[in-house]
């Protein structure tokens, strides 16, 4: 092999890693606050996941949050727009873009087989009601993700992910949409909760997005976003998820987190 064809074989794999590299290292990612082994207070007991996991299996968790000084968000910058800011850029920025476009390209969706817990008791899928319809809302193209207002409840990202739950809907909406037995906790805060994967696949992963905000006579008013995740396997089976599959969870996590920083701290 001559010098110059293994220069051009290699300078991809180099400018990549080189992009990579500066990508994490800047601000926000390396100012993310993570803990590796918890979600958020009640996310694993939530609506959600009273659905998406009604035998209470063994889960996976973790959260990333980031605090960030209001003076640096544009003036007058609610929660709920915040929050719709950090939704649109979670799914809608450079990292998540390879699996956006996969599924849009396959119409590949691990989620429409997901089903209300009442009929869980059963051994069959026949029958059972499923939480996506017919008259799902789908959004399949970025130009729909609003930075101002999140999707309405219901809605069915790039096929996969559904929002069950929002803080934007009040319980009695949220209830009408997605009769449960089991009504599960809810946050006390401005946030959006997407579920994806069903019992068929052996695998769940509840996303919530949450804002906060808090006020020091040292800091003065911060704004708090915080990512927090949890999956599982809901049949009670062995989890499928193995040890580099965790680690590379992370590295992604903490990525698609600071896209939806990103997007938030964007003029």
């Amino acid at each position: 092999m001559t010098t110059s064809r293994l220069t051009t074989l290699l300078s991809v794999p180099i400018g990549l890693g080189v992009a990579f590299f500066v990508y994490q290292h800047v601000t926000p990612y390396r100012e993310i606050q993570c803990n590796y082994l918890r979600a958020t207070p009640g996310h694993e007991d939530g609506f959600p996941m009273s659905i998406a996991n009604p035998r209470k299996t063994p889960t996976n968790q973790d959260s990333y949050s980031l605090r960030i000084p209001a003076w640096r968000l544009r003036p007058g910058l609610s929660d709920e727009e915040i929050l719709a800011r950090f939704t649109k850029g979670f799914f809608g920025r450079w990292i998540f873009t390879p699996e956006r476009w996969l599924f849009l390209s396959t119409k590949l969706s691990i989620t429409r087989q997901l089903t209300m817990p009442q009929e869980e008791t059963s051994s069959s899928t026949r029958g059972r009601t499923t939480v996506i319809s017919a008259s799902t809302p789908e959004i399949w193209h970025l130009s729909s993700l609003s930075a101002s207002v999140v999707p309405p409840l219901g809605s069915l990202l790039f096929g996969n992910f559904i929002l069950l739950d929002s803080s934007a809907a009040s319980v009695e909406e949220r209830d009408a949409m997605f009769p449960c037995s089991n009504p599960g906790s809810r946050p006390d805060c401005v946030f959006a909760e997407f579920t994806a994967g069903s019992a068929s696949i052996e695998f769940i992963s509840s996303h919530r997005f949450e804002i906060t905000r808090e006020k020091t006579a040292e800091e003065g008013e911060m704004v708090k976003i915080t990512f927090s995740h949890v999956n599982c396997n809901p049949t009670g089976n062995a989890s499928r998820i193995r040890s580099w599959m965790k680690s590379l969870h992370v590295l992604y996590s903490k990525l698609l987190f600071s896209d939806g920083v990103r997007e938030v701290l964007a003029n």
